[in-house]
């Protein structure tokens, strides 16, 4: 799946998100104000089916349709399940904080993000060695936690 398409799946599934329930026409006009949508092209009815259709096959969302009719409304019918989709989740925040900040150029000056731990330099090798049944062994500290000697605690008891 080539970049730019999970980028306008991603949006498609905000959209519908932030929305609850919204109109194919609605859907429409909010990608034509899309910084993804840097060509001018227009969203047809077509390629948003085709869209729908291969957000479920790839994604595992659910976007369902109230009724056949010009006004029907559009909506995630597995937002439960979404929700509790961590990876997706992470994705979709992701990209919608960089879409956030790309309709904001004119203000990203003002705007100062914290760094995090993306994953990006350990991940395709972790990915890897899951994959050939390697064993893994890495030591981790949390952020939240503060450090603690027990030998100091069973000194004291």
């Amino acid at each position: 799946m080539a970049d730019s398409t999970l980028r306008k799946y991603i949006w498609l599934i905000n959209t519908i998100l932030n929305a609850g329930k919204i109109t194919f026409k609605e859907i429409s006009d909010k990608w034509d104000n899309s910084t993804l949508n840097y060509k001018g092209t227009e969203l047809s009815k077509r390629t948003f089916h085709n869209h729908r259709q291969a957000i479920l096959t790839e994604l595992g969302v659910d976007i369902q349709c109230s009724s056949m009719r010009e006004n029907s409304q559009y909506f995630i019918a597995n937002q439960e399940e979404l929700e509790n989709n961590e990876v997706l989740n992470w994705l979709t925040d992701s990209m919608a904080t960089e879409s956030l900040l790309l309709e904001n150029k004119a203000i990203s000056g003002k705007i100062v993000l914290e760094p995090i731990p993306g994953g990006r330099e350990w991940l395709p090798i972790l990915s890897q060695a899951l994959r050939d049944n390697l064993r893994v062994v890495f030591q981790y500290t949390s952020f939240h936690s503060v450090k603690n000697n027990l030998s100091d605690n069973a000194s004291s008891g």
